[in-house]
């Protein structure tokens, strides 16, 4: 990805459905509840013991409310950014943001007063050893096997 995304790494939708599979989806799938959320992502790799800053989530809080109000009066529209077509202007939109690293307090306090999901690099850890990614086992004993994590960070496994 460029630096010039609008700050915006990846963008998509994330269906919405009862977790009830007696109630028909076309019943609730209308033109007063949405099929699925608009969600927008920051992606930050850094160190294990860097901390992400205040400053951070200020700047991808203004990236978002950009985009979801189309760029207007941005003079410098990112070259790449979440398409004009792909969503309704100021639709609500969930917010995450990712690091590999972990989130001042301050930070967290801005995330927190400004709806945005913040992921650490212990729960993205965490969640890939709940999927078994990237682990392997040999005579009863679990570890990291970092090859076969390298193939599936890279789509091949």
């Amino acid at each position: 990805m460029t630096a010039d995304e609008g700050g915006i790494d990846i963008y998509g939708r994330l269906p919405v459905r009862l977790h009830n599979p007696a109630v028909p989806t076309d019943l609730i799938e209308t033109t007063f509840i949405r099929k699925d959320l608009l969600f927008f992502g920051q992606c930050k790799c850094y160190r294990v013991t860097a901390a992400i800053e205040r400053g951070e989530m200020d700047k991808f809080h203004a990236q978002a409310l950009s985009a979801l109000d189309k760029y207007t009066e941005n003079t410098h529209p990112p070259s790449h950014h979440v398409p004009y077509d792909f969503f309704v202007r100021n639709e609500t939109c969930l917010r995450l943001f990712f690091t590999t690293a972990d989130f001042s307090g301050p930070a967290r306090t801005s995330a927190r007063e400004r709806d945005i999901v913040l992921i650490d690099g212990r729960q993205i850890a965490e969640h890939l050893v709940y999927l078994g990614v990237g682990i392997s086992s040999y005579g009863g004993t679990s570890h990291v096997d970092i090859s076969a994590l390298q193939l599936w960070a890279t789509g091949l496994s």
